[in-house]
């Protein structure tokens, strides 16, 4: 059976880099027997939080009745959640940051509103992912989807690492995303 793919475009630009990728998941989940759905950001009122947590002491979710609203449930029926944006000063785009902070209303209590169980996204780099012997590519991102960090560890500037297949592979993770950011030669010793 096919997976439910939302994927999230927060390009604010028509035919841009970003969202050629959001296609290319459309179209790799129709030939995988899945469906996926592409969401603009650019096309929704999203207001920033407002920290108040009034999602974490009730189910009725958060307070804010906007272009978010009818996302939730979208985002916690989803098999998988990919999130594609155009990198801005280093980061990611204003809407992203926007989203993923709002998303606080599915995650609150554990995940019991929807994320529990889903699995980070993957960003390898194709320079990086060269340097993995390519039956291990696929094992090792699943490996990374799972957020191999200890619980105890959150901070999204650490950099973590872990061998894997004779590698030694170096990681951050932030924002609902594993970044890799190095890989090489694991050394004896």
């Amino acid at each position: 059976m096919g997976k439910n793919i939302l994927c999230i475009l927060s390009s604010p630009r028509q035919n841009s880099n970003s969202g050629l990728l959001a296609e290319a998941v459309l179209e790799g989940a129709a030939e995988h027997g899945g469906k996926a759905e592409v969401i603009r950001l650019v096309e929704r009122n999203i207001n920033p939080c407002h920290g108040c947590f009034a999602c974490t002491r009730s189910d009725r979710g958060c307070v804010q009745h906007d272009g978010m609203t009818d996302l939730y449930p979208l985002i916690a029926s989803a098999d998988a959640l990919v999130m594609a944006t155009p990198i801005y000063y280093f980061n990611m785009s204003g809407q992203l940051k926007t989203f993923i902070d709002r998303c606080i209303a599915v995650d609150v209590g554990g995940g019991k509103r929807g994320l529990r169980g889903k699995k980070l996204a993957v960003d390898f780099p194709a320079e990086l992912l060269s340097r993995v012997p390519e039956d291990k590519r696929d094992a090792l991102t699943g490996v990374l989807a799972q957020d191999p960090r200890p619980h105890y560890q959150s901070d999204p500037q650490r950099v973590y690492g872990m061998a894997f297949a004779g590698l030694e592979v170096r990681f951050r993770v932030a924002d609902g995303a594993v970044y890799v950011v190095e890989v090489t030669e694991k050394r004896d010793g």
